[in-house]
């Protein structure tokens, strides 16, 4: 395997399925791992009341979603091939579909649940979605 693509959220789910892709990427010799976080659209935040609150939401999910790669990234420290992040707004199952076909990626390797109820009432599954709708191998981790 060439290339893995990992998204993650913060969850200990997410953070367990990076731990797992270091050690597969050691083992198979993968060359480069792309680390994805997407924040939500406002459309997708159905109980924001004001539309002034908009921006310093959205500001507040950007910084967030830097500080979570970042943190990310830390596990990697000595990790021989390369590895990025990607921080991305939209729909999270879509905008992993996309960038699992657009990055010729061999591999998802994922967290099956997220960051709790309220999460997955909104969005849904996303494991779920990811590994019915991907085109490639899909490893969930538990």
């Amino acid at each position: 395997m060439e290339k893995l693509l990992v998204p993650i959220d913060g969850s200990k789910h997410s953070m367990d399925a990076l731990l797992e892709a270091k050690k597969l990427g050691s083992r198979c010799n993968t060359s480069k791992i792309t680390i994805l976080n997407v924040y939500p659209t406002m459309k997708q935040l159905k109980y924001v009341q004001y539309e002034s609150d908009y921006s310093k939401i959205e500001e507040s999910m950007v910084e967030n979603s830097k500080k979570i790669l970042q943190e990310a990234l830390k596990l990697f420290e000595g990790y021989p091939g390369e590895v990025n992040t990607i921080s991305k707004k939209g729909d999270p199952a879509e905008e992993i579909l996309k960038l699992s076909e657009e990055g010729d990626f061999d591999c998802i390797i994922m967290g099956n649940q997220g960051l709790g109820k309220f999460s997955r009432a909104l969005l849904g599954s996303v494991s779920n979605k990811v590994s019915n709708h991907a085109k490639i191998n899909v490893l969930i981790t538990k």
